[in-house]
């Protein structure tokens, strides 16, 4: 039997009997030509590629025997009359009515994937709306009425007139209203055709609620009542019954997979498993007897995560998640600093990362702040000059902030081991001399050793007279050395921001918006716009301290 070919190629003349081996031919010995060209060449049909709705081109498939689509977008293809006479046809025929909505697999569908009949992803729209427009309950009323405005020449327009005409057409009657319909379906669910139920709302808003948060504790433990913002629970490992708020408890607990029961998991259910390590090293250190946690008493409607009473010490431990742009201000962290030092409180913020990742260093400052560090004086110790290799490999193993670039640096050396260093550099933000870098071994406190690098500076440097330097509010108080040295307070700089990728802190000047273009984004977007476009958002410290000394 003779097989009857469907096409030939254009290029070669070789018969083929589907557009598939054509278009496999076409990329093995004609790539010189793409598929899309091919059938402009020999396939496009007269008015093929123009949207059937608006009059715009549309997209190519990428397929020979598809060709281009019919509309240019969704937009288009859901108001295309055509489109939709054909839709309400073939629900007409399958089903018996044109308006045809199958609710019932619908339902059954959210109750497979999602456990619950009315689920909405709220969430991600939220998500979503934040990392588009920064907002997230964003609606764009400005830009509706422009364009109704430019539309109908009324920025309140509703075509009145339109929906009175669907309305003769579809029911036959301008002002139709199915209120007959209405009044069937209360008779038939309530046995009367005028029922209201005052209380259905509220109690559906609470068997809803339960029933969301209850699959997600499936096995641990049964929730018995929710009364806005608590729930009342009883587990089903002790048979604890025990009161949990939403807010302050659920999703921290979740996110950090601590179990709800308060018999069972004694530690306090608001506090992360990194902040309870943190918790558990202050009060090795102290006692736990001298350590308040989650203090809500000495600063009202502030909590403290740990404070030390005796020391007028608090630390505030920041997840990246938690305290990051989207669930905090960004004056979030200032304001309790702020609140603390009228209080003559010194607060240190730990971030999550540094937890992490340095938390040997983080444990060393702690201690030394509590006075739980050994100590040697610096008239036992002497000072040296340092390489930029060596000074950069103690700064790694010793400073929060890691090494940086210097001109000057001196090492303290006691019996032979730096155990201390002082940098110095050009001033970043002006001209001048900075003072960037001080610390001393992990672990170690050293009596004066901060005067004796500093003295040593400014004595072999006689030409520089006014050094600047910053202290970060997160961990220096107003008290910090700088004032031993001769320093004086300058000002205070304003919070500043880093970017968070992969649970880790990014300086910002590796996003400037210079950057970003180079590398591809939109140029009409701001960098803020751009990270958020990439759901990678700030996350905001409290600013620094800057001291000046003058000869």
């Amino acid at each position: 039997m003779d097989i009857k070919y469907i096409t030939t190629c254009g290029e070669c003349g070789r018969e083929f009997n589907d557009y598939s081996s054509l278009s496999h031919h076409l990329g093995q010995s004609h790539k010189e030509i793409t598929c899309q060209g091919y059938y402009d060449k020999y396939l496009k049909k007269p008015g093929e590629g123009i949207c059937a709705n608006c009059g715009n081109p549309t997209k190519f498939s990428g397929r020979l025997n598809r060709g281009y689509y019919t509309h240019c977008s969704r937009k288009c293809t859901a108001s295309d009359k055509k489109v939709d006479a054909k839709r309400r046809s073939t629900k007409k025929e399958l089903y018996g009515t044109e308006t045809f909505n199958n609710h019932a697999k619908t339902t059954e569908t959210k109750i497979q994937r999602y456990g619950d009949a009315n689920y909405a992803n709220g969430d991600q729209i939220r998500k979503t709306k934040l990392a588009r427009y920064g907002k997230q309950g964003y609606n764009n009323p400005e830009k509706s009425k422009a364009t109704k405005l430019a539309k109908y020449g009324a920025s309140n327009y509703v075509n009145v007139e339109k929906c009175a005409q669907t309305k003769l057409e579809r029911y036959g009657s301008r002002t139709y209203n199915n209120s007959v319909k209405m009044q069937e379906t209360k008779i038939l669910k309530y046995g009367m055709p005028n029922f209201v139920n005052p209380d259905k709302s509220a109690a559906t808003v609470k068997a809803n609620t339960i029933n969301k948060y209850q699959k997600w504790v499936t096995g641990q433990c049964e929730i018995l009542d929710y009364n806005s913002p608590t729930f009342r629970c009883r587990c089903l490992k002790c048979g604890n019954e025990f009161d949990i708020l939403i807010n302050t408890g659920f999703y921290r607990l979740f996110r950090f997979g601590i179990g709800w029961c308060t018999n069972c998991n004694p530690a306090e259910p608001s506090r992360s498993k990194e902040e309870q390590s943190l918790y558990s090293y202050v009060t090795s250190l102290v006692g736990e007897e001298n350590v308040r946690s989650s203090d809500r008493e000495t600063i009202q409607n502030t909590e403290l995560d740990i404070y030390v009473p005796s020391k007028r010490v608090a630390i505030e431990f920041d997840g990246l998640y938690w305290h990051n742009e989207t669930n905090k201000d960004n004056d979030y962290h200032i304001k309790k600093t702020e609140k603390c030092e009228m209080l003559g409180i010194k607060l240190i913020h730990v971030f999550e990362d540094e937890w992490h990742f340095k938390q040997d260093i983080v444990k060393s400052r702690i201690a030394g702040i509590l006075g739980k560090n050994p100590r040697l004086y610096a008239r036992s110790c002497s000072v040296y000059e340092m390489t930029l290799a060596e000074s950069n490999d103690f700064l790694e193993n010793n400073h929060i902030q890691g090494s940086c670039s210097s001109k000057w640096r001196y090492g303290l050396y006691f019996e032979g081991t730096p155990v201390a260093v002082m940098t110095f550099g050009r001033n970043r933000f002006g001209e001048g001399i900075e003072l960037l870098r001080f610390c001393t071994s992990k672990r170690l406190t050293i009596i004066g050793g901060a005067s004796k690098l500093f003295k040593h500076f400014v004595d072999a440097h006689p030409e520089i007279q006014q050094i600047v330097s910053f202290a970060d509010r997160r961990w220096s108080g107003k008290d910090a050395f700088y004032p031993k040295l001769g320093f004086t307070l300058d000002g205070i700089t304003p919070p500043a921001y880093s970017y968070i990728i992969n649970n880790m802190r990014h300086n910002r000047m590796e996003f400037t918006k210079k950057k970003l273009v180079d590398a591809g984004f939109d140029p009409n977007m701001s960098e803020h716009e751009i990270m958020l476009s990439r759901k990678i958002y700030r996350i905001y410290d409290c600013g620094n301290y800057r001291y000046i000394w003058n000869r």
